[in-house]
């Protein structure tokens, strides 16, 4: 069984809304009908969703002065490939706000290292990459997928489905049976492969629904379980309603980086995730007037604190680890923690070049890539109020 190939029903809404994206519409060609694997059509369906239509306004505003990095957005096909282009869309909106036509996207045109994004500043030559790594791949895929899978199956009916994800019990390494751990969901490979078999039992569950049925399916790794339950069925195939209900799962990106040592962190997946991409080198060698800085970009790690990385003891612990992992090399000038979404906001730089400290830190300043990530507020009493009230049992809303 090979990796699962999500494709999006082509949708009346689709069709309608592209000409509200004049950027979009010239340059992506949306089908006519049938289904296509492009994420911009899954975004396009979806526009009742507020968020996917700031997605969208976003891209639209930025495609063409971010080029290449917009046109790539119209080409993705994977939701994770969506998210770390969309970190460097908004890394450029951010400093092309700020410094204007200085700042431009960089094509690669087929060269082994090149930076995303370079700006001719007061400095000199800065070129910046932008990494995005996903925390826990197996687990991520697993956690996102599942949803998807079933609400854009090809299938004619409509459907409300209940889903529940649960550690299989009384299995050997488990401190507390009610726990999940997701680093016992399996790799990439084997995470999609189970995927794409998890997507062939749901077709053939859903082919020819009856009420009340479930399909309950063993998860990757062995260690957790999928019970989805047909709650009610519809005659029209867009509307459809997925809600997911997960187990507790027990670990934090956090921890990463406040238990044990900076060795320890350097030893951890996330140090090897840096690691690897420290020696990539994609802003090229140490040169005269550059200045390379490579933006670590939080928003796909599995945390409730985002604001974590602004906050004094990460600060500590990421400047040793990068020390630790790129040893005598200076692969970068310096490694800048971020949040990259429609506002970014920033952690306090690791400088590995001594040298150029001050004017890197001038040109940081100018750029505001000094912005700290805050908390998020106490939420209002409504707010409280509505948390507390909902069951996720309102009425399926129309989803294609």
């Amino acid at each position: 069984m090979g990796a699962l190939n999500l494709s999006y029903p082509v949708t009346e809404n689709a069709r309608q809304v592209v000409a509200k994206y004049p950027a979009i519409q010239s340059g992506f060609r949306l089908p006519n009908s049938g289904r296509s694997p492009y994420e911009i059509v899954r975004l396009l369906s979806n526009t009742h969703e507020r968020h996917i239509e700031r997605q969208l306004e976003f891209i639209n505003k930025w495609l063409w002065l971010s080029e290449p990095i917009g046109g790539s957005i119209l080409r993705i096909k994977h939701p994770f490939q969506l998210e770390q282009s969309m970190a460097e869309l908004a890394m450029f909106a951010h400093l092309y706000e700020r410094l204007g036509a200085a700042v431009r996207a960089i094509e690669s045109g087929g060269k082994p290292t090149c930076p995303d994004i370079e700006v001719q500043s007061d400095s000199g030559l800065v070129r910046i990459e932008v990494y995005t790594p996903v925390d826990l791949m197996g687990f991520h895929l697993f956690d996102h997928y599942v949803p998807m899978v079933l609400r854009y199956l090809d299938v004619v009916s409509g459907y409300d489905i209940r889903v529940e994800t649960c550690p299989v019990q009384k299995m050997s390494g488990y401190d507390q049976e009610s726990l999940f751990y997701p680093y016992t969901v399996p790799d990439e490979i084997e995470t999609h492969q189970w995927l794409a078999q998890f997507s062939k039992e749901a077709l053939e569950w859903l082919a020819k629904p009856q009420p009340n049925s479930e399909l309950r399916m063993l998860g990757p790794g062995g260690k957790i379980e999928v019970l989805a339950k047909l709650a009610q069925q519809f005659e029209t195939s867009g509307n459809r309603l997925v809600t997911v209900r997960s187990a507790t799962r027990s670990t934090d990106t956090t921890l990463f980086f406040d238990v044990g040592t900076a060795s320890d962190t350097a030893q951890s997946s996330w140090g090897r995730k840096l690691r690897k991409k420290l020696r990539k080198e994609q802003c090229g060698p140490i040169a005269d007037g550059i200045l390379r800085i490579l933006v670590v970009n939080f928003v796909m790690a599995d945390t409730g604190w985002p604001h974590f990385i602004s906050e004094a003891r990460f600060t500590s612990r990421f400047a040793e680890t990068i020390r630790i992992l790129v040893g005598a090399n200076q692969p970068y000038d310096v490694v800048l923690p971020a949040q990259l979404r429609f506002r970014c906001c920033f952690g306090r730089p690791a400088w590995i070049s001594q040298q150029w400290r001050k004017r890197g830190t001038r040109f940081i300043e100018a750029s505001a890539l000094d912005v700290m990530c805050q908390p998020p507020p106490d939420p209002t009493p409504d707010e409280i109020e509505e948390l507390l009230g909902s069951d996720n049992s309102g009425e399926p809303k129309e989803e294609e």
